[in-house]
C-alpha cells in the first residue's frame, strides 16, 4: 500500500473496502495531506508546522496499514471458518 513516490498524494476515497473505520482513516489522512500541501506551498518544507503535518501523515498511513493488516487477518479467519463449516456440512450430506 505504501509507495514513497506517492507519499504526498491523496488516497482514493473508494478503495473497494467496505469498512467504515478504514474509510474514516482515509478521510483523515486526505485532510492532513491537503493541509500539509497547502501550508508547505505557503511557507516551505522547513517550517515546524509543515514537519508536524508530515509526521501526522506518516503516523496516519502507518495506522491505515496496521488496520488493513488486521482486517485481512480477520477475513482470513472468517474464510477458514466458513470453509470448515462447509466441509462439515458436506460430510453430513454424504
Amino acid at each position: 500500500m505504501y509507495d514513497p513516490v506517492n507519499k504526498e498524494e491523496l488516497i482514493p476515497s473508494n478503495v473497494g473496502i467496505n469498512d467504515d473505520n478504514i474509510q474514516s482513516m482515509i478521510l483523515k489522512y486526505n485532510s492532513i495531506v491537503s493541509k500539509y500541501k497547502e501550508l508547505k506551498k505557503a511557507v516551505g518544507s522547513d517550517d515546524l508546522e509543515v514537519k508536524n503535518y508530515r509526521q501526522q501523515m506518516d503516523d496516519q498511513m502507518n495506522s491505515i496499514g496496521a488496520t488493513l493488516h488486521n482486517l485481512m487477518s480477520t477475513k482470513r479467519i472468517q474464510l477458514r471458518n466458513a470453509q470448515d463449516r462447509l466441509t462439515s456440512l458436506q460430510r453430513r450430506l454424504n
